[in-house]
């Protein structure tokens, strides 16, 4: 079964994969394993193997979660090679070395107690002669014991290396050392949290600014730009329209349009707008007046310089009718939205 997060990631209903062992584990029961309680809501879960009990899995009530610290061939699953002290295994025997090597638990290994979050955990690399003994008692042989130890936290993650000791004294260390591990581990892991919380919250606000910002501006630009069809004139019929003119700037004629002015109400305007006469030209402006006005031609069409100007952005406009000015005399600017509705319209209906 399925379901879809916010963020559109399929998730499986049942949980993470450590979730479903735990259940798995807990609803089902092998007359092969036994569970102990380690303290804080951990239990080991043991199974026999060749008449010894190993931990096999540790389940953590509190948060529902198992994780295998151990598989079925005895071989250590949450610890790695980098989590050996090997220093400290030097001049010991090449048996226990390889068995270290390998992660095998063949031997008895033990989880024990949890404390402040942290365990220790006895690995035994070789065991005493005893280990070896037959049922009527002979068979013993003159191995010595030989054990590494290490601190795992909740998961069976090792906190510190697993390391050989001489000294009992070094747990206490040992232990200590896991416990400063395991703080920096929590903080660490409430940092990437708060990260990830103020990366989400960040990426939210942005989004918002980005579709508020769009829907501000759509709205300002009808609000200021109103569409042609929501718009009514009222042109001031008691006067004609100014006579037409053409003016020749550098050797060009630009014919200009006279328009009487009247009134325009936009939709969403609470007043309308009142204009004066003014002229507007009758064509766009050309190639050839920007060129020699401007000086260069920056459309991208450049078939005639009869046709009209393109590839230029507001300032570029504004540079133009400031130039125009200078070489006319006359004052040209940039006909407002309004005007430019009024003339359309009027133009349609005379």
């Amino acid at each position: 079964m399925k379901k879809f997060n916010l963020f559109g990631k399929c998730k499986d209903i049942y949980g993470t994969e450590a979730q479903k062992l735990y259940d798995s584990i807990c609803w089902f029961e092998s007359p092969r394993e036994r569970k102990e309680g380690l303290g804080e809501d951990i239990v080991v879960v043991e199974e026999l193997y060749e008449d010894f009990w190993k931990p096999r899995y540790l389940l953590d009530n509190k948060n529902k979660t198992a994780v295998e610290f151990m598989n079925g061939e005895t071989i250590l699953q949450t610890i790695s090679e980098d989590d050996i002290d090997w220093k400290s295994l030097e001049g010991l025997p090449q048996k226990a070395i390889d068995k270290a090597k390998k992660l095998d638990a063949v031997f008895p290994t033990f989880v024990r107690n949890y404390k402040n979050g942290v365990a220790l955990v006895e690995w035994q690399l070789n065991p005493d002669g005893r280990y070896y003994m037959d049922d009527d008692g002979f068979g013993m042989t003159n191995d010595e014991e030989i054990t590494i130890y290490g601190f795992i936290d909740r998961a069976g993650k090792p906190l510190v290396k697993f390391k050989y000791i001489k000294d009992f004294g070094e747990l206490d260390e040992m232990e200590e050392e896991a416990k400063k591990n395991l703080r920096k581990t929590s903080t660490n892991m409430k940092r990437k949290l708060k990260i990830a919380v103020w990366s989400i919250v960040a990426t939210v606000l942005l989004l918002v600014c980005v579709l508020g910002g769009k829907l501000l501006k759509d709205y300002l630009y009808f609000k200021l730009n109103p569409p042609f069809e929501e718009t009514t004139i009222f042109p001031d019929d008691t006067k004609a329209n100014p006579s037409d003119t053409t003016l020749t700037i550098n050797g060009i004629n630009i014919k200009m349009i006279g328009v009487r002015g009247g009134k325009i109400n936009c939709k969403g305007l609470t007043k309308a707008i009142e204009l004066d006469d003014f002229y507007i030209g009758e064509t766009e402006v050309s190639q050839e007046l920007w060129m020699s006005i401007m000086g260069s031609n920056p459309s991208f069409n450049k078939d005639s310089v009869m046709c009209p100007v393109e590839g230029v952005d507001l300032v570029e406009c504004l540079d133009f009718v400031h130039k125009l000015d200078s070489v006319s005399g006359i004052g040209f600017y940039i006909q407002s939205h309004p005007q430019w509705l009024y003339a359309a319209i009027l133009g349609k209906t005379g």
